[in-house]
């Protein structure tokens, strides 16, 4: 999992997935008897962190490890498979899917009292713009100072950590073609010229610097 936390974060970065994660599959397939459900589950778990860190990722993957690890009645990695699988979704933007699989992950995070991953959750619903039936972060566009929208107050937090439009794009599940529009509708309503001084306003507004895409362990994904 740390392996595939990593290599998101370098190819969000870079461009390019590093290798680093086949050596620990093998590893992983050699320690235990995979005819035992609890370590079949492990293997199903470490298989799905293997093609999230080479970029490969699927929702079988995830919905796989889900159902393993719900009939070993393991709630914490059925909630965090079920958040890996929600990722998947909203990277294809299947939104009509994605509520409803957020909502019982983060249902079986807050019946455990997890709230590193039920901050994950809610985090990633904020990203991703999915309304989880709570109230929206960053209030409504005719709050939001100089007018900016909830998604530009999203982006504007992204482009103030200092990222550019591909990283923006990754970050918030859109594409990079639209995260330049909505950078150019900032800084219009910022009335800047470029992304520096919108990054001097937000940190004026106190808006905080947009976490890395998708990790497992946050600073909030472990």
């Amino acid at each position: 999992r740390s392996a595939a936390d990593l290599a998101e974060v370098v190819a969000a970065s870079r461009g390019a997935v590093p290798p680093g994660t086949r050596h620990l599959i093998d590893l992983a397939r050699a320690t235990g008897d995979s005819t035992v459900p609890a370590v079949a589950a492990l293997l199903v778990m470490c298989e799905a962190e293997a093609s999230r860190g080479s970029g490969a990722g699927t929702d079988d993957d995830w919905i796989t490890a889900a159902e393993a690890n719900e009939k070993l009645q393991r709630p914490y990695l059925h909630a965090y498979s079920m958040y890996r699988l929600a990722v998947c979704q909203l990277r294809r933007r299947a939104l009509s899917a994605v509520v409803p699989t957020l909502q019982q992950s983060r249902e079986l995070a807050e019946q455990l009292g997890c709230q590193p991953l039920v901050a994950e959750i809610d985090s990633l619903a904020g990203l991703g713009g999915v309304d989880l039936g709570r109230a929206p972060a960053g209030g409504s566009a005719d709050s939001s100072p100089f007018g900016l929208t909830r998604r530009e107050l999203e982006v504007l937090r992204v482009v103030a950590s200092g990222a550019t439009n591909r990283i923006v794009a990754r970050t918030l599940f859109i594409s990079e073609r639209t995260a330049g529009v909505h950078v150019s509708n900032i800084l219009a309503k910022l009335g800047v010229t470029n992304r520096t001084e919108a990054a001097r306003i937000a940190h004026h507004l106190g808006l905080d610097a947009a976490r890395a895409p998708e990790t497992g362990a946050p600073r909030a994904g472990t």
